[in-house]
């Protein structure tokens, strides 16, 4: 087994260990998609032994900052749009810190005021939430469906399964920030975007950092430092 291969089994495996411990620390929701991609990806990875073929691997550095930027600037230049129409994330930030049993991911601003919470929430969701949903959706989906039927076919599949699970979440929402939420954050910007920045660098850190500074931006735009 390569060393890439090692790597990414520890990290799936303290992700885990870490969400779990959240979970019971906080209080949190019990995220059992995030335990869902971590674990399909574990087992991707024991099985074909090849972590690079799923995103885990290294780019030249002026190809990660040059796709970085692109996915960074075509993504807010669109969250702009939603977010001027609808106000989207607001609802969402606002339906995961304010439930009795809050969203592990933004847990981390009701625990930790200003600069605190926004950093914790970052690196978790960095180490854990949204690496897992990038690793196994940008990763283990877009290179099985691409090698059976091509990669324009397998990014669409791969975001449209993405957009799926955000509707259980859409529904707590008015119909066109779901609408929203569902077909422009879940298909087109961490769907398809995301994935073909994937399929440029053959990697899943453009999109896992877009993700994350998108993110973080919002929550900061919506709640203040």
């Amino acid at each position: 087994m390569k060393n890439s291969e090692k790597l990414l089994l520890i990290w799936l495996g303290l992700a885990i260990i870490i969400a779990m411990t959240v979970m019971i620390v906080f209080k949190t929701q019990f995220s059992i998609f995030t335990f869902i991609w971590i674990i399909g990806t574990f087992i991707s990875v024991l099985k074909r032994k090849n972590a690079e073929s799923i995103g885990f691997n290294r780019v030249k550095i002026n190809l990660l900052v040059k796709m970085t930027l692109i996915n960074l600037v075509v993504s807010l230049g669109l969250i702009s749009l939603f977010e001027i129409i609808s106000r989207t994330y607001e609802t969402l930030i606002e339906i995961a810190c304010s439930s009795e049993m809050p969203d592990p991911t933004f847990v981390w601003l009701n625990e930790f005021p200003g600069i605190t919470g926004y950093l914790s929430m970052f690196l978790f969701s960095s180490f854990v939430t949204i690496f897992a949903e990038e690793i196994f959706f940008r990763g283990v989906l877009l290179n099985y469906f691409s090698k059976k039927l091509g990669i324009w076919q397998g990014n669409i599949i791969q975001s449209v399964l993405f957009s799926l699970i955000h509707i259980i979440i859409a529904l707590l929402m008015t119909p066109l920030q779901g609408i929203i939420l569902v077909l422009g954050y879940g298909f087109l910007i961490y769907g398809l975007l995301n994935g073909w920045t994937a399929y440029k660098t053959k990697s899943i850190w453009p999109g896992l950092i877009t993700a994350n500074i998108n993110n973080l931006i919002l929550v900061i735009i919506y709640m203040g430092l």
